[in-house]
């Protein structure tokens, strides 16, 4: 079985045109250990794509996202997979907009 759905990423932390987000491991695993997982976020303007923030699959549960553009809301998601596949994608994250800073997140 596929792992069950993970709760939305946290943001844990905002600067300049980037993101840390954070989250945990689903209740479940399907029977078969997590592998890694995928981060998705979408600019919530019109026409917007929704991106993979990264081809690689992370096997960590935090990520920085880069190069995201000020004053524009975002939202982000995640998936898990194991043995078995990806789960479907989580519920959104909190919406949040990156503010004109110096500071850049490492």
């Amino acid at each position: 079985m596929r792992p069950s759905e993970s709760a939305p990423p946290e943001i844990v932390e905002i600067s300049g045109a980037s993101v840390r987000l954070r989250w945990k491991k689903p209740d479940y695993d399907g029977g078969s250990p997590i592998c890694g997982y995928r981060v998705w976020y979408k600019a919530l303007v019109d026409d917007a794509t929704p991106v993979l923030a990264d081809p690689k699959i992370l096997d960590e549960e935090s990520m920085v996202v880069r190069g995201l553009q000020y004053e524009v809301p975002y939202v982000f998601r995640i998936n898990a997979i194991n043995g078995k596949g990806f789960r479907s994608w989580s519920l959104r994250s909190e919406e949040i907009k990156c503010k004109r800073s110096t500071d850049a997140l490492e």
